[in-house]
């Protein structure tokens, strides 16, 4: 039975993960760690029973902190198999899907990679728009941190794997960026598509270059809910 689980997620999540863990295990050490630094210093002398366990987070787990663990550790990815890198909510919109979910999968040295040993998955409307996928992305995979928890809290060993595969190319910061981009001759069609996918928001917004100059959407609703990663965020 694992003694000790190594939360690597934001400091407003680590409380109410951490409890669905002790519900389950009340003996079990719950350690907090949001950087990939403070990660590394914890987990640099291995420990019996050590488990991560990593929720909606965007540090690259280094492979001395894998080798470290021997394959004892996951992360909750929010989004499918068929989405796997960075925003699978925008790229989800911007397809067409008519499914998403959120997973469970072991830490390998690739991103998005591992076998997964856990989903959450519901069919959804072909034409949803980015804040409402991101929503609804939040309370999958946070449900499926609560069905799994006793397992991460109390089973020794590997989780049992499920007969699902990753497919696609993980996406990257870049590929959002892109995105973002309106080509010149954007039609109203393909701007509407992308305006679903990326939405509206501070820190985000569609742009264009036009005559040597770049225009940014300006968003119309200054206070909207900005996500990332099926996470509230503020930057």
């Amino acid at each position: 039975m694992p003694t000790e689980i190594v939360l690597l997620c934001d400091a407003t999540d680590a409380k109410d993960l951490a409890a669905f863990l002790l519900e389950a295990n009340p003996k079990l050490k719950i350690t907090h760690v949001e950087t990939k630094t403070a990660l590394v210093e914890h987990c640099e002398t291995p420990k019996q029973g050590q488990r991560l366990v990593a929720f909606c987070t965007s540090v690259i787990v280094p492979k001395a902190v894998l080798i470290a663990l021997n394959g004892d550790a996951y992360n909750f990815h929010p989004g499918p198999p068929t989405y796997p890198g960075l925003y699978p909510a925008c790229f989800a919109v911007y397809a067409g899907a008519t499914q998403f979910g959120a997973i469970c999968h072991t830490l390998t040295e690739s991103i998005d990679d591992g076998p997964i040993v856990g989903v959450n998955s519901v069919d959804i409307s072909p034409d949803i728009n980015r804040l409402d996928l991101e929503a609804l992305s939040r309370q999958l995979i946070t449900r499926l941190f609560t069905k799994m928890a006793p397992a991460l809290a109390t089973v020794e060993g590997p989780l049992p794997e499920l007969d699902l595969t990753w497919s696609g190319k993980p996406t990257r910061q870049k590929d959002f960026d892109a995105l973002c981009r309106l080509p010149s001759d954007v039609s109203k069609d393909e701007f509407d598509r992308r305006y679903r996918a990326v939405w509206e928001g501070p820190f985000h917004g569609l742009t264009i270059e036009l005559f040597g100059r770049t225009f940014r959407l300006e968003s119309k609703q200054k206070d909207d809910v900005v996500y990332k990663g099926g996470r509230p965020v503020t930057k």
